[in-house]
């Protein structure tokens, strides 16, 4: 049996539980995004946006986020995005308004 390491194993889980969390977290903050956005008076049009803008600012950055890859690695590359994203949270947190749901 190929990659019988116990060590192989505990490492594959990891990653197969931080895909599956990662998954769930990014869907959970686009269904809880749209709601909030909902109970603050947005228009269907400005939820809409909201939901898509999860999608349409990765499509946007792919060539550059590549290319920085390449240049510095993915160490600096995945601590950036994880500090962007975590801030990108807490903004509609600390501002109780639409626009700062568009800022996440």
């Amino acid at each position: 049996m190929p990659h019988a390491d116990p060590r192989y194993r505990t490492v594959l889980l990891l990653i197969f539980t931080h895909a599956f969390l990662s998954f769930v977290m990014v869907n959970s903050a686009r269904v809880l995004f749209s709601l909030y956005a909902l109970d603050l008076g947005a228009e269907a049009f400005a939820v809409g946006i909201i939901g898509a803008m999860l999608y349409v600012v990765p499509l946007v950055l792919v060539w550059s986020v590549g290319m920085m890859f390449d240049r510095f690695g993915a160490r600096w590359l995945l601590a950036f995005g994880g500090v962007c994203g975590f801030l990108g949270l807490l903004v509609p947190y600390f501002v109780h308004s639409i626009p700062a749901l568009y800022a996440r």
